[in-house]
């Protein structure tokens, strides 16, 4: 007599049976996360449209607004952080799209009066890029040194208007006086940005 290939305890045991309603499921969940996934992008890009279209104008009332009841909205009631946070409505706007279509960990950090979109797949240079009052970044937990650095450059859009004119003089600054050179940079702090080597870098 042959022996039997598997413990005899291995035949008693249930099998599990997959059928139908375990495929349904897999399938089920695919789905909803292509369509969350889905939804993100969406949202992320009519924020970015819309971000971008108002910062064309000289005032910010749509998002401007917006920025500032969400500021509040968080608990934060700091009247420099509201006011710069409405001035800065359309480029902070389009931060948080970008935040959103690269699959960021978005929020607030009540300290600094921003944004983080950490943990984000794409949306900035260099480590970390700052719109308006959103700070988009690879970095799932950047440290003190560098959330000040970014809130400086916060405030440099609020002084720019909140809309595209930062972003034109920053990126013109950088083509003649890159990196460490550029005087934004400069104003923000080398080593809180990264620039010069640090720990926590």
């Amino acid at each position: 007599m042959r022996p039997l290939a598997v413990a005899p305890y291995e035949l008693a045991r249930p099998q599990r049976q997959i059928g139908l309603s375990g495929h349904l499921g897999d399938v089920a969940t695919t789905i909803g996360g292509d369509i969350l996934t889905g939804l993100r992008y969406v949202a992320g890009g009519a924020l970015v449209a819309v971000g971008a279209s108002e910062s064309l104008m000289p005032v910010h009332p749509i998002t401007g607004t917006a920025q500032a009841i969400a500021t509040m909205a968080t608990g934060d009631f700091s009247l420099s952080h509201i006011a710069r946070n409405f001035v800065n409505g359309p480029s902070t706007t389009f931060g948080l799209g970008l935040g959103l279509i690269g699959n960021a960990d978005l929020h607030y950090d009540k300290k600094t009066g921003m944004w983080l979109a950490t943990s984000s797949s794409s949306g900035f240079g260099r480590g970390g890029t700052t719109y308006g009052s959103t700070f988009v970044t690879d970095n799932p937990n950047p440290d003190e040194r560098r959330l000040h650095h970014e809130s400086i450059h916060s405030w440099q859009w609020a002084s720019f208007g909140g809309g595209i004119n930062f972003g034109i003089a920053y990126l013109t600054e950088e083509i003649f006086h890159p990196g460490e050179e550029n005087i934004f940079e400069r104003q923000a702090g080398l080593a809180d940005g990264c620039y010069t080597p640090r720990p926590g870098c």
